[in-house]
């Protein structure tokens, strides 16, 4: 910006072009907008702060003419001062930064409503920036009396209940009346602390008597040689499985443990009688005659044949204890032939 207001008899000096008239008080500063006056020679340049533009920063920069808001998921962009607005559609939110968008489902308490530029129509404004945020409508459990919650965009919601039989409402907090729920086959509807519920003829089952009590055998469900019997609840049927099957349908076999092949015949006759006689036949030390019994290896208990218990405990403890000194206590590890030895 050019000033022709030069003082001083030769005009050398430089006047201040940023400071205010003195006699106008109330003139608007140089630079609008908190931008910043920088004094030149002959004049004066403002420094705008981010948003704003002009040689007097008068001019507002259109933050959404770069698009930011995702335009799947928003409806429009508010311009503000040095800062933009996503205005969101039903179901979304964002945060700054978010890269990936996606459906909410519960509307946080920081929305406001605003109603569309040439619309009738109202939204959430969230504070997200970028509408991309994912939330779950469900997570406040809106559905009643068991009801099962689902996302819906076609729900004014944003969710959906899917109620237990005998509840209704958009959040199954009510129960049904007889007049809504419809039982078949012959059955009658009565209201019971559950809501309405169906009573159904001999011969039908199901919530609402829409099943034939015998419709479970009639497609022979049970597979492999399998009986099968009538239930009154579903499926309505009964599997007794043949032996070596198992499953819901007798559909699954059951593994079985096939057992070795039994060992040959010992060809020598008197093996049999020498063994376990507590001496090492080795020509009966073979697998056909049964390793002689074991006489010709440690058996695996070699405390087996001891009367005392307390053998094994005390075996090679460097004394000698005579209840053990004998052939089925393993001769106490030969700790009493040492005490023999000793001279006195």
């Amino acid at each position: 910006y050019l000033s022709v207001s030069p003082t001083g008899v030769l005009c050398e000096i430089n006047e201040d072009d940023c400071a205010p008239p003195l006699r106008l008080r109330g003139t608007p500063p140089k630079c609008l907008n908190n931008g910043t006056c920088v004094d030149r020679v002959g004049g004066y340049r403002c420094n705008c702060p981010p948003g704003f533009t002009g040689e007097r920063c008068e001019g507002d920069i259109n933050e959404c003419h770069s698009n930011p808001c995702s335009p799947a998921n928003s409806l429009d962009c508010i311009q503000l001062p040095n800062d933009y607005q996503c205005v969101c559609k039903l179901g979304f939110t964002g945060k700054e930064g978010a890269r990936v968008c996606s459906r909410i489902v519960v509307y946080i308490n920081v929305c406001v409503c605003i109603c569309l530029r040439h619309s009738n129509v109202c939204v959430l404004l969230c504070a997200g920036r970028r509408c991309q945020s994912r939330f779950s409508v469900c997570e406040s459990q809106p559905c009643q009396k068991g009801g099962a919650c689902s996302v819906s965009s076609s729900s004014a919601l944003g969710y959906a209940c899917t109620c237990q039989l005998g509840y209704a409402g958009n959040n199954c907090e009510r129960s049904m009346s007889c007049r809504e729920l419809s039982c078949y086959n012959g059955g009658s509807c009565a209201l019971t602390t559950r809501g309405a519920r169906c009573t159904c003829l001999t011969g039908y089952a199901g919530p609402q008597c829409q099943h034939r009590s015998n419709e479970g055998c009639s497609s022979q469900p049970c597979r492999n040689g399998g009986l099968c019997t009538e239930e009154t609840s579903f499926p309505f049927f009964l599997c007794q499985c043949a032996q070596g099957w198992t499953g819901k349908r007798c559909e699954q076999g059951i593994t079985r443990l096939v057992e070795p092949p039994s060992p040959p015949a010992c060809p020598l006759a008197d093996c049999h009688g020498k063994a376990n006689d507590g001496v090492c036949d080795k020509e009966c030390n073979t697998f056909p005659c049964r390793w002689d019994g074991g006489d010709c290896s440690l058996a695996v208990n070699p405390w087996a044949r001891c009367t005392d218990p307390r053998c094994w405990r005390v075996f090679n403890n460097s004394q000698c204890d005579e209840s053990c000194n004998n052939a089925d206590c393993l001769y106490d590890n030969f700790d009493c032939k040492n005490k023999e030895k000793i001279c006195k």
